[in-house]
């Protein structure tokens, strides 16, 4: 596992802070502070970044009723 914290100088915006895991961005923040929570967090819950829960889920459909 690679975790990277990116600062890269965007145009007209200044400097953005992107976290990647291996090689794949995650999340970024103008805020440099918020994206070293965001390494962190990327770095405390690596196991669980894959994870995916099915809350709710629905299945709705359009009857086709001919006349």
């Amino acid at each position: 596992m690679k975790i990277e914290l990116v600062q890269e100088y965007r145009i007209a915006e200044g400097p953005w802070y992107s976290v990647y895991v291996d090689g794949r961005y995650i999340i970024g923040s103008f805020d440099r502070e918020k994206a070293e929570r965001y390494y962190i967090d990327a770095k405390n819950n690596y196991g669980n970044m894959n994870t995916k829960i099915i809350l709710k889920s629905e299945e709705l459909g359009v009857s086709s009723q001919t006349n």
